[in-house]
């Protein structure tokens, strides 16, 4: 079969490192480039063939899960020739022609320069080594950078399709607590004022002021990723173990900047150096200009999944770009909607495929507890020193029985007793078993 280059390219989110990966697959790393893009910054390409490589640097998220149901091996697999991309400022593309990453200079970049420089830079790079157009597979902000790109008319001489999951354009609606408390209050702003220009989220002045994020009132930072990214369905602790041990890594506190600004304004336009003579200076206009998401060519075909459960790319932002797409070609837009999955589960599920296989869905059926029918007759007895059977779950289940016929549920409580005395105490004849088979008498 021939191979058609396939591109991932990964940020924030999917933007972590991993230094060593043994035995993912057979073969060795091809570690095609230092590519330096046109402003003199280096990206660092995998590329994988015939399953790709034994050590995987950035890019970590497409090849967490299982071989079976990573997205970056399926493609292998059907005959893709799969590279995948290291962001800008992550720990493997820290390259410069003139800069270190000590300089402040090195960090003055937002997504508007990959947008410029790293993307058309690396798209060339591609497209030189395999003669081919190129399916682009981006996650999060790599859905951003090709969506402005295009509206800007780049890429378009090379692009064969764009897939784009939980697709960032317009974020004015983003749920995500951590990132609009942020934002509102001027977190990333904070750190550029005290001359912090590389954001890491590791770092010592960003970890203070999570923990001040943290203290806000609706906040609940005791569970990080869901806190930042919604709740995801499908994730399991091992392959969050993995991504958790290397951590999201570095990028520009400029670029998050920039981000604050579209949250707060609900735009999708370039930089705002927050004064018109600097504006006119980079832009020559005192405001800075828009990406048009209009102006992307209706005959470009798109791929777009979204979830319902995502706090970073939400339904109503996702509609908002959708509503510039109306005039699409049909059969050039192609639009998938999961209720059920949130940010990170587009890249990290584990368990879609087979749960399609057998429940023609990504994730299990639920049991609905409204369903029980409201003249079955029920006896329910629970104890307050249970560990397993807590009172607070009981009570969400009788709050689904709150329809059910008086008469014909029973409900018995013992404060002082746990799971194990309602068959093995030597008192629970008296006070359960008398009323257990007095309620079986009546019916």
């Amino acid at each position: 079969m021939d191979k058609i280059a396939s591109i991932f390219f990964v940020f924030l989110f999917c933007g972590s490192a991993v230094g060593s990966r043994t035995q993912l697959s057979s073969g060795n790393v091809n570690v095609h480039a230092s590519l330096a893009a046109d402003d003199g910054v280096c990206s660092t390409i995998v590329k994988g063939q015939n399953y790709p490589c034994e050590e995987h640097k950035d890019a970590i998220t497409w090849l967490l899960s299982p071989p079976d149901q990573s997205l970056a091996f399926l493609l292998a697999d059907n005959g893709f020739d799969v590279w995948l991309v290291s962001s800008r400022g992550t720990k493997y593309s820290r390259g410069h022609t003139s800069l270190s990453p000590d300089d402040a200079a090195f960090w003055d970049w937002s997504w508007d320069e990959l947008v410029a420089y790293d993307l058309p830079a690396t798209f060339q790079y591609v497209y030189d080594q395999t003669g081919r157009k190129i399916h682009y597979v981006g996650h999060s902000m790599g859905t951003l950078i090709v969506l402005a790109a295009v509206s800007k008319g780049q890429l378009l001489d090379k692009l064969r399709s764009a897939a784009l999951l939980c697709p960032i354009a317009y974020v004015g609606d983003m749920t995500s607590p951590i990132a609009r408390n942020g934002a509102e209050n001027l977190l990333a702003e904070t750190l550029y004022w005290l001359n912090i220009h590389e954001f890491s989220p590791g770092g010592e002045a960003v970890t203070k002021l999570l923990l001040h994020i943290c203290k806000q009132k609706g906040i609940d930072c005791t569970n990080l990723l869901t806190s930042f990214t919604g709740q995801n369905c499908c994730l399991n602790s091992s392959i969050i173990s993995v991504f958790l041990q290397h951590e999201p890594q570095s990028t520009s506190t400029k670029n998050m900047i920039h981000f604050a600004q579209m949250i707060r304004e609900g735009t999708i336009n370039m930089y705002d150096y927050g004064d018109e003579n600097e504006n006119n200076k980079h832009y020559g206009q005192a405001t800075p200009p828009s990406y048009d998401m209009t102006n992307i060519p209706t005959d470009v075909p798109l791929f777009l999944a979204y979830g319902g459960a995502d706090a970073l790319s939400v339904s109503q932002d996702v509609k908002l770009l959708l509503d510039s797409l109306h005039d699409h070609e049909g059969d050039k837009l192609v639009v998938e909607y999961r209720e059920d999955y949130a940010h990170a589960d587009y890249v990290m599920s584990v368990n879609a495929k087979q749960n399609k296989k057998h429940y023609g869905q990504a994730t299990p059926p639920s049991f609905d507890m409204t369903n029980i029918p409201t003249d079955v007759p029920l006896f329910l007895a629970y104890g307050g020193a249970d560990a397993l059977s807590v009172s607070q779950d009981v009570k969400l289940l009788l709050d689904s029985l709150h329809d059910h016929e008086g008469d014909k549920l029973v409900v018995e409580y013992r404060e002082d007793y746990a799971h194990a005395d309602y068959v093995m105490s030597v008192n629970a004849k008296q006070v359960v078993y008398v009323s257990l088979m007095a309620f079986l008498g009546l019916h």
